[in-house]
């Protein structure tokens, strides 16, 4: 790889005409086609959070929101056996400018699990659903198969469906 061309901002390569190699690096710094646990290292190298990813044993849940200005979330536990969700985001330039991380410590999976958030958990279980290649049934067609229970474990028809 020949050497990288002066910076035209604090963080983008460029040249008159673009290379390759400043591409790939613009690509990572900006997050463009970065993969869950790139990211996470990149969260990482700009807020050390007293843990290093040589310290995570496993990672069972990564999720992006997919929007322009991201929101991250892992759920990992380190070889110690703790338990975290990491929290993380950034704006349209990648991690290097307006961006945070935070870890919240849990004694189980479990107990990470519960603080996820509605969008959190929906990706989770669409990520399951494709894993299992099964999608999950909509509220309407679950009502009908249970008898009226549109949310499972919800007891009635959130949602609106009306029992068959």
């Amino acid at each position: 790889m020949t050497a990288l061309c002066n910076p035209s901002r604090s963080y983008l390569f460029t040249h008159e005409t673009p290379c390759a190699e400043c591409e790939v690096v613009n690509d990572l710094l900006l997050g463009r086609g970065v993969t869950m646990d790139e990211s996470l290292l990149l969260g990482l190298a700009h807020h050390p959070q007293g843990w290093e990813p040589r310290d995570i044993a496993a990672l069972p849940v990564a999720i992006d929101n997919g929007s322009d200005e991201p929101s991250f979330t892992w759920v990992l536990q380190l070889v110690d056996g703790r338990w975290a969700a990491v929290r993380g985001w950034h704006d349209y330039t990648g991690w290097d400018c307006q961006s945070g991380l935070r870890t919240e410590w849990y004694a189980t999976e479990d107990d990470a699990m519960r603080t996820l958030v509605d969008w959190e958990r929906d990706a989770v279980e669409a990520a399951r659903a494709r894993a299992s290649g099964t999608a999950p049934a909509p509220p309407v067609a679950h009502a009908r198969e249970t008898g009226g229970e549109a949310v499972p474990g919800g007891g009635g028809t959130e949602g609106g469906a009306a029992p068959p």
